[in-house]
């Protein structure tokens, strides 16, 4: 399938993601070629505090959590549904947080995953 095929399908898929619909279309270019459609696992640890982020999770259907861990024991800190993505930190440079991601509810499937930092995406 040719890349603007793959573009046009992942638009079009992504559109449920509230942020994604958002993105100029020469922007959601960029950033398709780096996705992947995904269910959200549930319960599943999307990344751990202090350690790298590597992908974004943008929910469709479901939603993720932030979890923060401290001496009186774990708290959600943050809820992440259609509206945004799962992997906040990424956005202020950082390559990780103080919080753990982790996929909270299900959804119907059809989230997308991002890798992140790729060569094109520096540009």
């Amino acid at each position: 399938m040719a890349l603007s095929a793959v573009i046009q399908s992942a638009s079009r898929d992504a559109t449920a993601n509230r942020l994604l619909a958002l993105l100029a279309p020469n922007d959601f270019g960029r950033l398709a070629i780096n996705l992947e459609q995904v269910r959200l696992p549930v319960r599943e640890i999307l990344y751990q505090p202090d350690e790298p982020i590597t992908h974004v999770y943008f929910p469709t259907t479901g939603c993720g959590s932030m979890i923060r861990t401290m001496e009186e024991g774990a708290v959600e800190v943050g809820t992440i549904g259609v509206e945004g993505f799962v992997g906040i930190p990424v956005v202020l440079s950082a390559d990780a947080g103080p919080a753990c991601g982790r996929g909270q509810v299900a959804g119907g499937g059809g989230d997308w995953r991002g890798a992140l930092r790729t060569p094109d995406m520096v540009a």
